[in-house]
């Protein structure tokens, strides 16, 4: 089982790794400018305030206050490994997403014959979300006993990843296959993430028993 975990991660790498040399290369990824122009075109009034409040939850301050209190959360509960990989998960997606970015050169749309819009590929915002929501996803189950808390809760962390990927083309800020980057991103970065926290989970879990 190990062994096709490792396959299945290998090729999810190599699968982004030939997304970023080809939007090194040609910029749009088919599809791009016909999806980018349907969510744009839009025109619902509440759709853009909801596409504006989701965003700015991956904008710096507010992953600063959101993670924070997230982790003091769980200090309050004693539940120190879970708040270590809370606190530095981010970060980490954080440098990963700074270095491609810089790697790729991809502009943002609008920004194609401009130099002063920053980089598009992959985006901070849904790598950030999608790290830090999907290890709270994940560790849900083991922190409220109550079934159904757990459903809403994870329910409700799933749409605001599904939201904050919307608004990113909504808003015009980054191409669809920008998205499509930055969601495996997060999950090559989670999926390690995870592995480890249930290794010293398990660890700790061995050393108390002992």
């Amino acid at each position: 089982m190990r062994r096709l975990y490792f396959i299945i991660y290998a090729v999810c790498l190599i699968l982004f790794g030939l997304l970023g040399c080809f939007v090194h290369k040609s910029q749009n990824l088919p599809g791009d400018i016909a999806i980018s122009d349907w969510f744009t075109g839009i025109e619902i009034p509440f759709v853009d305030s909801l596409m504006r409040a989701v965003t700015v939850f991956g904008n710096t301050i507010p992953i600063i206050i959101t993670v924070s209190l997230v982790v003091a959360v769980l200090l309050f509960f004693r539940r120190r490994l879970e708040a270590l990989f809370v606190a530095v998960l981010p970060g980490i997606a954080a440098l990963f997403t700074w270095f491609i970015k810089v790697l790729v050169g991809r502009p943002r749309p609008g920004d194609e014959l401009f130099d002063n819009g920053g980089l598009s590929f992959p985006s901070g915002h849904i790598s950030y979300i999608v790290v830090f929501l999907g290890f709270l996803i994940y560790l849900m189950p083991g922190l409220i006993k109550q079934r159904m808390i757990v459903t809403a809760l994870q329910a409700i962390m799933l749409i605001l990843i599904l939201l904050m990927m919307a608004s990113r083309i909504y808003l015009g800020e980054h191409w669809p296959s920008d998205v499509l980057g930055s969601i495996m991103l997060g999950g090559l970065i989670l999926a390690p993430a995870i592995v480890q926290y249930n290794k010293y989970a398990t660890g700790r879990k061995n050393a108390r028993a002992a």
